[in-house]
């Protein structure tokens, strides 16, 4: 699979990934007469840290020679985790991208699972 090697790049923050996602997610919403890469660009244009833009270039080339979205990301596991890349994944496949990205940015809780040992006691 070909992909820019994340070695040497800066290191993107859960940050400035949560705030790339929601810039996507509002471009999402855009009018669907604007294709999926006419949506995705001005993300990558607005991103501040430099090596995450060419992360997000490098997906968006894969994107527009036919990979599923969710299979570009997965490229870079260090920046889009499997959790990540699932939600986008079932996104796609249900045409319901914005929905899922609408979840996981308005309850970033439900990405980790629940403790289930209840605390200790208080003294």
């Amino acid at each position: 699979m070909m992909g820019l090697s994340t070695k040497n790049v800066m290191p993107v923050t859960t940050e400035e990934l949560h705030t790339w996602a929601r810039d996507f997610y509002n471009a999402l919403l855009e009018p669907k007469t604007a294709s999926f890469l006419d949506r995705f660009n001005p993300t990558i244009e607005r991103q501040p840290n430099a090596g995450f833009r060419r992360i997000l270039e490098a997906v968006r080339e894969m994107v527009s020679i036919g990979l599923p979205f969710s299979t570009a990301l997965s490229v870079y596991p260090d920046v889009f985790d499997q959790d990540f890349v699932t939600i986008i994944r079932y996104g796609e496949i249900h045409g319901e991208l914005h929905v899922v990205l609408e979840r996981f940015l308005d309850h970033p809780e439900d990405r980790f699972p629940r403790c289930k040992v209840p605390p200790p006691p208080s003294p």
